[in-house]
Protein backbone atom coordinates (compact mmCIF):
# COMPACT_ATOMS: atom_id res chain seq x y z
CA UNK A 1 0.00 0.00 0.00
CA UNK A 2 1.02 3.74 -0.78
CA UNK A 3 0.65 6.66 2.20
CA UNK A 4 -1.95 8.63 1.09
CA UNK A 5 -2.71 10.44 4.07
CA UNK A 6 1.09 11.70 4.64
CA UNK A 7 1.78 12.40 1.06
CA UNK A 8 -1.63 14.69 0.88
CA UNK A 9 -0.53 16.38 4.30
CA UNK A 10 3.46 17.10 2.75
CA UNK A 11 1.81 18.59 -0.39
CA UNK A 12 -0.50 21.04 1.86
CA UNK A 13 2.09 21.43 4.04
CA UNK A 14 4.69 22.38 0.73
CA UNK A 15 1.59 25.02 -0.38
CA UNK A 16 1.42 27.01 3.36
CA UNK A 17 5.38 26.60 3.87
CA UNK A 18 6.46 27.96 0.95
CA UNK A 19 4.01 29.37 -1.00
CA UNK A 20 2.31 31.12 1.97
CA UNK A 21 -1.09 30.13 0.72
CA UNK A 22 -4.38 30.55 3.27
CA UNK A 23 -6.87 30.41 0.26
CA UNK A 24 -7.29 26.76 -0.69
CA UNK A 25 -10.16 24.82 -2.75
CA UNK A 26 -10.07 21.40 -3.25
CA UNK A 27 -11.44 19.07 -5.00
CA UNK A 28 -12.75 15.54 -3.59
CA UNK A 29 -12.43 12.41 -4.99
CA UNK A 30 -15.33 9.32 -4.58
CA UNK A 31 -16.92 9.22 -1.06
CA UNK A 32 -16.56 5.23 -1.08
CA UNK A 33 -12.74 5.44 -1.49
CA UNK A 34 -10.12 4.64 1.52
CA UNK A 35 -7.83 6.66 -0.48
CA UNK A 36 -9.56 9.49 -1.51
CA UNK A 37 -10.73 9.59 2.50
CA UNK A 38 -7.22 9.63 3.69
CA UNK A 39 -6.35 12.36 1.03
CA UNK A 40 -9.15 14.49 2.25
CA UNK A 41 -8.51 13.93 5.97
CA UNK A 42 -5.47 14.82 5.33
CA UNK A 43 -5.81 18.20 3.59
CA UNK A 44 -8.44 19.19 6.52
CA UNK A 45 -6.57 18.15 9.42
CA UNK A 46 -2.94 20.08 7.71
CA UNK A 47 -5.35 23.19 7.33
CA UNK A 48 -6.24 22.91 10.94
CA UNK A 49 -2.80 22.15 12.05
CA UNK A 50 -1.74 25.38 10.63
CA UNK A 51 -4.59 27.61 11.87
CA UNK A 52 -6.26 27.72 8.84
CA UNK A 53 -10.30 27.26 9.00
CA UNK A 54 -11.66 24.68 6.67
CA UNK A 55 -14.60 26.18 4.75
CA UNK A 56 -15.78 22.20 4.17
CA UNK A 57 -19.56 24.11 2.78
CA UNK A 58 -18.19 26.79 -0.16
CA UNK A 59 -13.91 26.27 -0.52
CA UNK A 60 -14.15 22.03 -0.63
CA UNK A 61 -16.23 20.15 -3.81
CA UNK A 62 -18.70 17.20 -2.77
CA UNK A 63 -17.16 13.77 -3.11
CA UNK A 64 -16.65 12.92 -7.46
CA UNK A 65 -15.79 10.27 -9.18
CA UNK A 66 -11.96 10.27 -10.40
CA UNK A 67 -13.25 11.40 -13.67
CA UNK A 68 -15.49 14.26 -12.85
CA UNK A 69 -13.07 17.03 -12.15
CA UNK A 70 -14.89 19.26 -14.41
CA UNK A 71 -18.71 18.66 -12.26
CA UNK A 72 -16.04 19.09 -9.21
CA UNK A 73 -14.72 22.38 -10.50
CA UNK A 74 -18.28 23.35 -11.70
CA UNK A 75 -19.58 22.94 -8.87
CA UNK A 76 -17.14 25.06 -6.38
CA UNK A 77 -16.99 27.90 -9.50
CA UNK A 78 -20.23 28.24 -11.03
CA UNK A 79 -22.63 26.97 -8.23
CA UNK A 80 -20.71 28.38 -5.56
CA UNK A 81 -19.33 31.59 -7.26
CA UNK A 82 -15.60 31.18 -6.48
CA UNK A 83 -12.77 32.88 -8.43
CA UNK A 84 -9.65 31.71 -8.91
CA UNK A 85 -7.24 34.10 -7.34
CA UNK A 86 -9.67 35.99 -5.30
CA UNK A 87 -11.69 33.44 -3.19
CA UNK A 88 -8.63 30.77 -3.58
CA UNK A 89 -4.71 31.14 -4.68
CA UNK A 90 -4.49 27.42 -4.80
CA UNK A 91 -6.79 24.24 -6.23
CA UNK A 92 -5.80 20.81 -4.55
CA UNK A 93 -7.57 17.74 -6.34
CA UNK A 94 -7.68 14.26 -4.29
CA UNK A 95 -6.21 13.08 -8.23
CA UNK A 96 -4.46 14.50 -11.35
CA UNK A 97 -7.62 13.21 -13.31
CA UNK A 98 -9.52 15.92 -11.41
CA UNK A 99 -6.66 18.45 -11.80
CA UNK A 100 -6.53 18.31 -15.30
CA UNK A 101 -10.37 18.89 -15.88
CA UNK A 102 -10.20 22.03 -13.66
CA UNK A 103 -6.87 23.47 -15.18
CA UNK A 104 -8.79 22.40 -19.08
CA UNK A 105 -12.34 24.39 -17.40
CA UNK A 106 -10.42 27.19 -15.54
CA UNK A 107 -8.31 27.68 -18.65
CA UNK A 108 -11.27 28.05 -21.04
CA UNK A 109 -12.71 30.75 -18.57
CA UNK A 110 -9.01 33.27 -18.75
CA UNK A 111 -7.48 31.85 -15.89
CA UNK A 112 -3.82 30.46 -16.29
CA UNK A 113 -1.87 28.10 -13.71
CA UNK A 114 0.20 29.85 -12.17
CA UNK A 115 -0.12 33.27 -13.36
CA UNK A 116 -3.90 33.31 -11.63
CA UNK A 117 -3.70 30.29 -9.17
CA UNK A 118 -1.70 27.70 -8.19
CA UNK A 119 -3.22 23.85 -8.40
CA UNK A 120 -1.30 20.40 -7.46
CA UNK A 121 -3.03 16.68 -8.03
CA UNK A 122 -2.11 13.26 -6.66
CA UNK A 123 -1.23 10.42 -8.80
CA UNK A 124 1.84 11.70 -10.84
CA UNK A 125 0.41 10.23 -13.83
CA UNK A 126 2.47 10.76 -16.97
CA UNK A 127 0.32 13.78 -18.48
CA UNK A 128 1.24 15.84 -15.07
CA UNK A 129 4.70 16.37 -17.45
CA UNK A 130 3.35 17.27 -20.56
CA UNK A 131 0.90 20.25 -19.44
CA UNK A 132 1.98 24.07 -20.25
CA UNK A 133 2.89 24.19 -16.55
CA UNK A 134 3.77 20.43 -15.50
CA UNK A 135 1.65 19.74 -12.46
CA UNK A 136 2.81 19.55 -8.65
CA UNK A 137 1.51 15.71 -7.66
CA UNK A 138 2.09 13.63 -5.04
CA UNK A 139 3.92 10.35 -6.91
CA UNK A 140 2.35 7.08 -6.12
CA UNK A 141 4.88 4.10 -6.08
CA UNK A 142 3.38 2.27 -8.13
CA UNK A 143 6.64 0.36 -9.50
CA UNK A 144 7.82 -0.40 -6.02
CA UNK A 145 4.36 -1.71 -5.25
CA UNK A 146 4.80 -4.10 -7.93
CA UNK A 147 8.11 -4.98 -7.27
CA UNK A 148 7.12 -5.75 -3.57
CA UNK A 149 3.85 -7.65 -4.74
CA UNK A 150 6.37 -9.92 -6.68
CA UNK A 151 8.57 -10.70 -3.50
CA UNK A 152 6.01 -11.58 -1.79
CA UNK A 153 4.31 -14.15 -3.49
CA UNK A 154 7.24 -15.29 -4.47
CA UNK A 155 8.39 -15.50 -0.84
CA UNK A 156 4.73 -17.41 -0.76
CA UNK A 157 5.84 -20.61 -3.53
CA UNK A 158 9.18 -20.78 -2.31
CA UNK A 159 8.27 -21.19 1.40
CA UNK A 160 6.14 -23.27 3.13
CA UNK A 161 6.23 -20.71 6.13
CA UNK A 162 3.76 -18.10 4.83
CA UNK A 163 5.71 -14.78 5.69
CA UNK A 164 2.86 -11.87 6.12
CA UNK A 165 3.90 -8.41 6.20
CA UNK A 166 1.89 -5.11 5.39
CA UNK A 167 4.37 -2.70 3.35
CA UNK A 168 3.05 0.92 3.63
CA UNK A 169 5.54 2.85 0.89
CA UNK A 170 5.94 6.59 1.17
CA UNK A 171 4.12 8.71 -1.47
CA UNK A 172 6.48 11.65 -1.95
CA UNK A 173 5.56 15.47 -3.15
CA UNK A 174 6.91 16.13 -6.62
CA UNK A 175 7.07 19.78 -7.30
CA UNK A 176 6.77 21.06 -10.81
CA UNK A 177 5.50 24.66 -12.51
CA UNK A 178 2.17 24.40 -11.44
CA UNK A 179 2.60 26.00 -7.78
Amino acid sequence: NFDAYNGMAELVKHFIQVHHVSKFAFLRGPANHNSANDRYRAFCDTLKEFGIPVENSKMISDPFEWREGKNAIVQLCEKRGLVPGRDFTALLAASDLMAFDAIEYLHKRGFAVPDDYLVAGFNDMSKSKMLVSALTTVHMPYRTMGLNAYELILNEVENSSVLKRNINLLAPVVIRESC
